[in-house]
């Protein structure tokens, strides 16, 4: 990570296998960067270093008009501006994987 940014001036854009589901600016989360940090840390000590994953976006699972949940052999994609760059990750279902829990 290394650098220092406003993360409010942030954009995301989520993909589900290539089909785009959301497309955001970090100050459109439910909760602030702020509030987030002020939260946690009342029971966790953060580090200079610490990362905070807040999890899915809204528009996104249950909330979705038709609703849509991750399955098997999906690939998700999270980019996030700023130079941060994009992570991949593909869904697999938990009996698909080996008995070392490698893909």
């Amino acid at each position: 990570m290394g650098r220092f940014f406003r993360t409010e001036q942030l954009r995301e854009f989520n993909a589900v296998s290539l089909d785009s589901v959301s497309y955001m600016n970090r100050s459109d989360q439910i909760f602030n960067v702020r509030q987030t940090i002020a939260f946690l840390s009342q029971g966790t000590t953060l580090q200079p270093g610490s990362i905070i994953l807040t999890g899915t976006p809204k528009g996104v699972g249950f909330v979705r008009k038709p609703p849509l949940y991750l399955k098997n052999g999906d690939i998700v994609q999270v980019w996030i501006g700023g130079g941060i760059g994009t992570l991949i990750n593909p869904v697999v279902e938990e009996s698909q994987r080996s008995v070392s829990g490698k893909l």
